[in-house]
């Protein structure tokens, strides 16, 4: 008997622990990151916005992002069936939102009344899917940089109105266009030669054959090692890599020299830049 009067206080002091454990993830009061390195070079990019803290390309995580002290957030665009620009992922919402539809096959309006999940989980902030354009206006107010990942879209309205909302809100050098179709990544420099664009390769052989349309290349870790961060910058590409996640992979990633680290948790890339020494590539 004496030990089930103590079951009700574990589970509260769990509780406890659990509810100031999610106000300090999510309070920007409790949750203090530090700031970059100062001698840092490496940019720090918040992989679809602080999507270790929030859900993943909402803005919510962008300015999460910010707080974080990231230098980018990566995000992805996609085309709604009446040609508005949103900021998503997967093709399907089913993993999002819940709702099993594609989102070239969905209205805004019908998108709009979507509320965002995490994990199969309505979040608490009951968040909606952001435009690219919500997203450009919350950069103006930000230091933060963009890394616009382009889907394939029906037809090349996509690319075209991407490249027109960057020019029209003059954040042509605080965005990274990026995409693994080469195709897309031309369209976009004939559409604004000044765009700086980034190849997403799988490999690093990929990514040989197709750095003449990009300005930096972007790499799965598992790809990158010293040779390869050398012949990257022998080519006069920057080269950035995804997605590092552990103080283990950002350690050996920025010991390499890489120009940039793709993570979910940028606060603990922030972190990193103080203690990992960068060694030159041979």
């Amino acid at each position: 008997m004496s030990k089930n009067r103590h079951i009700p206080r574990k589970a509260a002091s769990g509780l406890f622990a659990a509810a100031f454990f999610s106000a300090w993830l999510c309070d920007p009061l409790l949750y203090q990151p530090p700031q970059k390195a100062t001698d840092c070079e490496i940019e720090i990019v918040a992989h679809r916005g602080d999507s270790f803290r929030f859900p993943e390309n909402t803005m919510a995580a962008f300015r999460g992002a910010a707080d974080a002290g990231a230098d980018y957030a990566e995000l992805d665009v996609r085309q709604t069936e009446d040609g508005v620009l949103v900021v998503m992922h997967d093709s399907n919402l089913l993993r999002t939102a819940g709702v099993n539809r594609e989102i070239c096959d969905i209205t805004y309006d019908e998108l709009r009344s979507l509320k965002v999940k995490e994990r199969g989980v309505l979040w608490p902030g009951r968040e909606t899917i952001p435009t690219l354009q919500e997203v450009l206006r919350f950069l103006k107010e930000s230091s933060l940089m963009l890394e616009i990942e382009l889907k394939p879209c029906r037809g090349d309205s996509c690319e075209k109105e991407v490249v027109n909302l960057i020019l029209n809100a003059n954040l042509q050098n605080r965005c990274l266009i990026a995409s693994s179709d080469c195709g897309i990544l031309r369209r976009v420099k004939g559409y604004a030669p000044e765009l700086k664009t980034v190849y997403v390769g799988c490999d690093f052989k990929s990514c040989l054959l197709q750095m003449q349309c990009a300005d930096a290349i972007s790499l799965k870790e598992h790809c990158v090692d010293a040779s390869v961060v050398q012949l990257s910058h022998a080519a006069g590409k920057p080269i950035y890599v995804w997605t590092i996640d552990t103080k283990q992979m950002m350690d050996k990633v920025i010991a390499l020299g890489v120009d940039g680290v793709i993570t979910d948790n940028p606060a603990l890339a922030v972190q990193r830049t103080y203690f990992v020494e960068k060694q030159p590539a041979v």
